[in-house]
């Protein structure tokens, strides 16, 4: 199950969100640092991202904006204050939503389901929920969770994105560039000695597996199924 982000300053309140996404069978993981929730973001894949504009170390439309710049993520803005202005500028720097404190529980959750299903139907992300399953190794991208002959083996959140990314196309060729647009959500950055560190670190976490990402000189990388 994708996650959802939640970025709020005041911790009573970001526990009572927590505590009612919870219950209604979302996954959510927190903090209460902007800093902190763009090193998060920058690691996982999130469904949605609940975010304060008025943060204590960072603003929220810079956390906002930075997110934007990296992906089309859901995001919901919370505010203490009915300011029509602040209003206008979270939805033009790109916010899909906008709820001013105090509000009702249940409207918030009712908020949080809707961008869900709108994110889901418009971009397929229904798609991406099959698991994978190459003899030995499954991957499944509900749990994010790799196994091979029963066990979890542990990957690092861009390692798995990578790896499912590969996985997706057996046998198909993936350049440097397809991978780090794809997985990392931005412009391609000529970070290969990024993308060859998670490779190799990916290939020995799978050794035991029958399946492995070769590597196509001169070209990219590719995943195959082997016997």
């Amino acid at each position: 199950m994708y996650k959802i982000l939640i970025i709020e300053s005041d911790e009573k309140l970001c526990n009572e969100l927590v505590k009612s996404l919870t219950e209604n069978n979302l996954a959510v993981e927190f903090t209460h640092s902007g800093q902190e929730s763009l090193l998060r973001f920058s690691r996982g894949i999130y469904m949605l991202i609940v975010l304060d504009v008025k943060l204590n170390d960072i603003d929220g439309f810079e956390v906002l904006q930075k997110i934007r710049n990296a992906s089309c993520v859901p995001v919901l803005m919370l505010s203490a204050k009915k300011d029509v202005v602040e209003n206008i500028c979270s939805l033009k720097l790109g916010a899909d939503d906008y709820m001013t404190r105090p509000f009702e529980r249940n409207e918030f959750v009712a908020r949080i389901q809707s961008l869900i299903r709108r994110h889901t139907v418009l971009n397929n992300v229904s798609a991406l929920e099959k698991k994978l399953v190459f003899n030995s190794l499954e991957i499944d991208p509900n749990k994010r969770v790799v196994v091979i002959d029963g066990r979890n083996v542990e990957l690092q959140a861009k390692q798995f994105d990578i790896l499912f990314y590969l996985a997706q196309n057996c046998n198909r060729i993936y350049t440097k560039k397809q991978i780090y647009e794809e997985v990392w959500k931005r412009e391609y950055m000529y970070d290969d000695n990024n993308i060859m560190s998670h490779i190799s670190k990916i290939r020995k976490r799978i050794q035991k597996s029958s399946a492995s990402i070769q590597n196509i000189k001169g070209v990219g990388y590719r995943f195959v199924e082997g016997e």
